[in-house]
């Protein structure tokens, strides 16, 4: 078990062929994270062998949630969060509350990554990945 990931399924690798003839680790794990439009590093697979059959063991990262126009304390939601190094998502966010998180995330910065890419309204908080994965 890896400790920021909880396990989502284990299939044969023929359930992830698709149209290809053989896939690996990283083209699964991709072809998740766009699915579901996540950030890349969230989904984590793993093969293994069962019977002489070649299985992949699918994991997600563990993802918090913050909403900027529910909560009323998601400053300190934010902080509690770069703090204990858990992914999370923020939503709702207007631009006015982007500049109030600035100074928050400053602090962060050689630690931690954020991207906008998946939709307006949601920022993506992710910790930066050693070197050696």
């Amino acid at each position: 078990m890896i400790p920021e990931f909880k396990y989502l399924m284990e299939a044969p690798e023929k359930a992830f062929l698709g149209c290809r003839m053989a896939t690996k680790e990283e083209i699964v794990a991709r072809e998740f994270e766009d699915k579901q439009k996540l950030e890349p590093g969230d989904i984590k697979v793993f093969k293994s062998f069962k019977d002489g059959q070649p299985y992949f063991s699918v994991y997600a990262r563990i993802v918090g949630t913050i909403d900027c126009s529910q909560d009323p304390s998601w400053l300190a939601a934010i902080e509690d969060s770069l703090k204990s190094k858990r992914g999370f998502e923020v939503l709702n966010a207007t631009l006015a509350d982007i500049a109030q998180l600035e100074p928050v995330a400053r602090p962060y910065a050689d630690w931690w990554q954020w991207s906008d890419r998946t939709e307006p309204t949601r920022r993506s908080f992710r910790p930066i990945p050693p070197i050696d994965q």
